[in-house]
């Protein structure tokens, strides 16, 4: 899969691998989730609150986030997810130059 490149604002971009199919894309149960942006992420910005999984009853999942530089990894819950449909949701994230994201970005995906 060749990741979808989006263009959030002029300033502020952000790749991550198919960021809207048509139908959520098949993830391993032990999915571990790399977002790149196109500036340093101010790692205050990356919370539970701003960077999460829900499952199908919008449960929050417990990932794991972390962040290097311009990227934020989100490593899939220590007990694996569980077969069903997941989002996940990018949210209030900001470069280290104050830059917020323009709009929330959600990508489906399926545990089989």
């Amino acid at each position: 899969i060749t990741p979808n490149y989006h263009e959030l604002s002029s300033d502020f971009e952000v790749s991550i691998y198919a960021l809207y199919p048509v139908a959520p894309v098949v993830a391993a149960s032990n999915k571990m989730w790399t977002v790149t942006f196109n500036d340093t992420i101010d790692a205050k910005t990356v919370t539970k609150d701003s960077v999460y999984v829900v499952n199908e009853q919008n449960k929050k999942q417990d990932v794991t986030l972390r962040v290097n530089k311009n990227q934020v990894f989100i490593d899939a819950p220590k007990s694996s997810y569980t077969k069903g449909i997941y989002t996940l949701h990018i949210d209030r994230v900001a470069s280290t130059s104050g830059i917020p994201l323009e709009q929330s970005i959600t990508h489906a995906f399926d545990v089989r």
